[in-house]
């Protein structure tokens, strides 16, 4: 659906990636360090992300990536609210 509208507004942009707020500041703190190997958002609830390699996902066997490669993986929270507190 968004692709589709990129192209009917005539945005010339190509979507690759869409991702949440915590992935993103991991992803862009992890370029300018590489060091860097989790994000914590902390709003109405805790979201966190961290870097893994792909050969400690099962997951990600059969796509065929290097074993080394970095993976970023997302960890959501419910938003904290009076159900969610204990």
């Amino acid at each position: 659906m968004f692709k589709e509208s990129l192209k009917r507004l005539q945005v010339p942009a190509e979507l690759t990636a869409l991702i949440n707020d915590t992935t993103g500041t991991l992803i862009a703190s992890n370029y300018v360090d590489p060091n860097t190997k989790i994000a914590v958002i902390f709003g109405t609830g805790c979201n966190a992300a961290y870097m893994e390699t792909a050969e400690n996902i099962p997951k990600m066997s059969e796509v065929g990536l290097p074993p080394k490669q970095g993976m970023a993986i997302n960890v959501s929270s419910l938003p904290a609210n009076e159900l969610t507190i204990v």
